[in-house]
C-alpha cells in the first residue's frame, strides 16, 4: 500500500493535505486521488497505548464522519473520500473507535 500512496503522491491530479497539531509538534501526510482513493501516512504520530486508535475523520458543511480507524502506530492507511469534504482530522479514541469524537484532533488539515 505504501507504493501505491507513493504513487498516488506523484500524480498532477491528486491533492495532498499536510496535517498538523495546533502545537505543530505531530504531523501526518494524507494524498487523495481524483477518485477520492486517499492514503493516510501517519508514521510520524505517536505510538497509542493498546487502549486507544487513531481515527481518521472528514468534514463537511459542520458535519464529521468517519472515515475509519487507523491502529495505534499508523503507517500507510487508505480511505476514500467524496467531494464534499473539506478538511481531514485525526483524533485518538478508544480502541474500536467511536461514533462521534469529543476529542481534540491530534492533528487536522484543509483540503485545497
Amino acid at each position: 500500500m505504501e507504493e501505491v500512496a507513493l504513487r498516488t503522491l506523484d500524480d498532477p491530479d491528486a491533492v495532498t493535505v499536510a496535517l498538523r497539531s495546533p502545537d505543530e509538534r505531530f504531523e501526518a501526510t494524507a494524498v487523495v486521488a481524483s477518485d477520492g482513493a486517499g492514503y493516510l501516512m501517519g508514521d510520524t504520530l505517536p505510538e497509542l497505548d493498546e487502549a486507544q486508535t487513531y481515527q481518521l475523520w472528514g468534514i463537511r458543511d459542520g458535519a464529521v464522519v468517519s472515515l475509519g480507524l487507523l491502529g495505534r502506530a499508523p503507517r500507510v492507511v487508505a480511505f476514500h473520500l467524496d467531494d464534499e469534504i473539506h478538511t481531514l482530522a485525526v483524533t485518538a479514541e478508544v480502541e474500536g473507535g467511536v461514533v462521534a469524537s469529543a476529542n481534540d484532533p491530534v492533528v487536522v488539515g484543509e483540503l485545497s
